[in-house]
């Protein structure tokens, strides 16, 4: 049995998963299974598109039919940006709270870009939509849900938001934090990243696979997880480096290929996570 194998093998075998939560990781590997069971009804939690407003903290450099056509073709969308006082709000708002480390839901730090512990790799906030009222607003953003019930056509959910601190540290690049991978923990995902500090070649951007997020093959059902090496050898240039200043985000559907990149520097990144199923 191949290493692949074992680890559906492994995922529909864990005690501490539902029997929903299996069925999600074994048909989110595939786009027609997600589709087939994607049709499991869920509560909205939003307000459509046509009931809400444009956040005044958004700028956009194109209409949300460009937007909407780049993610079903590409799997992803650039042209977002959030104005820079409302990141530098965000930012004072981070240091008021206390962050998980290394996605310890238990344990919790202080906010911060540098750290003396070389085992912490990443810190997350969960749901600062709850109580920022930026973050809030962006989630309900006319042209974000627009471009999301375009893509799922039919009602999303706004799942999570967070955000990440990826830090520098002393440990291994090759941890799988920062290998390509696709996600699996909802039917079908759109996700909405944006960057809280200037992102370069030195601070961890996120790498995506393009248009990967369609593929159907069985080298990528039994692949959730690539090396570099394989990234490369079978997609080329289609691999694509996000860099970005301060403030700019994108759309993505994760179920294409990507992973962060180590940083040599703190990146921080805003996450909102629409789904169905």
């Amino acid at each position: 049995m191949t290493i692949q194998a074992l680890e559906i093998l492994r995922e529909s075998m864990n005690p501490r998963l539902s029997l929903h939560e299996k069925k999600i990781r074994f048909c989110g590997r595939h786009p027609w299974m997600r589709k087939t069971a994607s049709s499991e009804p869920v509560s909205r939690n939003i307000p459509r598109s046509s009931e809400s407003a444009a956040s005044p903290y958004l700028e956009k450099d194109h209409g949300d039919d460009a937007l909407l056509q780049n993610v079903r073709e590409k799997g992803y969308a650039a042209g977002l940006r959030i104005a820079v006082d409302a990141v530098d709000e965000i930012l004072n708002y981070c240091q008021r709270q206390q962050f998980s480390p290394n996605r310890d839901a238990v344990r919790k730090v202080p906010f911060s870009l540098e750290s003396d512990d070389p085992s912490l790799r990443v810190l997350s906030l969960m749901n600062p939509h709850e109580n920022n009222e930026i973050v809030k607003s962006l989630s309900v953003d006319k042209t974000i849900l627009s471009v999301v019930e375009g893509y799922f056509k039919s009602s999303p959910v706004l799942h999570s938001s967070q955000i990440w601190v990826t830090l520098p540290t002393a440990g291994k690049p090759e941890h799988h934090d920062y290998g390509f991978h696709y996600d699996i923990d909802a039917y079908e995902m759109l996700k909405v990243f944006f960057y809280l500090t200037e992102v370069d070649t030195e601070s961890g951007p996120h790498v995506l696979i393009e248009a990967t997020h369609r593929e159907g093959t069985a080298y990528k059902f039994f692949n959730r997880r690539l090396s570099d090496e394989q990234a490369a050898d079978r997609y080329g240039d289609r691999v694509k480096s996000m860099m970005g200043r301060k403030g700019e985000g994108f759309f993505e559907d994760t179920f294409a290929y990507h992973k962060g990149q180590y940083p040599k520097r703190a990146r921080v990144i805003l996450q909102l996570e629409y789904v169905v199923g």
